[in-house]
């Protein structure tokens, strides 16, 4: 009689261990593979593939939609979701990715996403094109407001946003710790919405890449209406859009800690120089134990943050 080979079973310490090596980017055949050899690496394979997912191409929504209601355990593991709004150069002219067609559905599953990011499409020349907030459906503003109430998103990002209203700014400080508002300008709706002002505000980290001042007037306007109390961290581009609307922030916050991206040109002349910017006719709007941090223009934001979070640490 032969015997039956009995299946070897693998510490789920050792199968996350073993797993943990391969990088998403490069071994996605492998963990795919992974996947199938046993229960215990299933879970650990599922955390790699699915950890960051990118919308930027029209059947990817759909197709997402159908998994999850596939797999309803997938949305678990989806803690980055990057939306391209917009069309990418290989598509029709006129071809929107996001609008009516999209299943706004999506977004309230993903019940433990971390990091949210709508971002531009790309023109026939090659560079970002602008989108518009207007061009979501309803349904869909209606779940990513919502989606940015949930107690695991902690950073939301927007890219290239021609017309974002106010009112999504102060959602977004009211319940996220951090946000990246990257070449955006903005539509006053703070008509509608008298105050917004709120001492459980979560926002701690504001990152800025903005246009000219013309364009920020609506943001500077609204300001002391926003919930920027618990402010801790800027982070900003070096140009005078960005460094204006920051100065305006440290009237009504607390900010700790202030990066500055900036290159020794002739806008600047000397980055010693720039302290001097948010000073205004009435003294200093920072405060003496605010730190101020500059750096290259070819930092990423992630590096701002991590220099940010290092210092704050010592700080503490």
């Amino acid at each position: 009689m032969s015997q039956q080979t009995q299946p070897i079973t693998v510490p789920q310490e050792i199968a996350e261990k073993i797993i943990g090596e391969l990088r998403p980017d490069d071994d996605i055949r492998t963990l795919r593979s992974c996947a199938l050899v046993s229960h215990s690496f299933l879970h650990p394979c599922h955390q790699h593939l699915y950890f960051t997912i990118y919308l930027d191409h029209r059947p990817l929504p759909q197709r997402l939609y159908e998994l999850l209601n596939l797999n309803p355990d997938i949305a678990h593991y989806i803690r980055e979701l990057y939306i391209v709004v917009g069309r990418v150069i290989e598509e029709e002219e006129d071809d929107q990715l996001i609008g009516e067609a999209f299943p706004s559905s999506i977004i309230g599953m993903l019940d433990r996403l971390q990091l949210l990011s709508l971002r531009y499409g790309i023109a026939d020349d090659g560079f970002p094109e602008e989108w518009s907030w207007g061009v979501l459906s309803c349904d869909l503003q209606l779940a990513l407001l919502n989606r940015c109430r949930s107690p695991s998103l902690n950073h939301m990002e927007f890219f290239y946003c021609c017309d974002l209203p106010i009112s999504v700014i102060a959602t977004i400080a009211v319940h996220c710790r951090k946000l990246t508002l990257n070449r955006v300008t903005f539509v006053d709706d703070s008509n509608q919405h008298p105050s917004f002002s709120s001492d459980s505000a979560e926002l701690r980290a504001l990152g800025l890449d903005l246009y000219d001042e013309v364009t920020v007037i609506p943001l500077k306007q609204a300001i002391p209406l926003l919930p920027l109390r618990n402010l801790r961290a800027l982070s900003l581009l070096g140009r005078t859009a960005a460094l204006s609307v920051a100065r305006e922030i440290t009237h009504c916050a607390k900010v700790e800690f202030i990066l500055v991206r900036c290159d020794r040109d002739a806008l600047y002349a000397d980055c010693e120089c720039l302290p001097a910017k948010f000073c205004g006719d009435d003294g200093p709007c920072c405060s003496s134990s605010t730190s101020m941090m500059i750096l290259p223009s070819s930092t990423s934001f992630c590096g701002l943050w991590f220099h940010a979070s290092k210092t704050m640490q010592l700080q503490a």
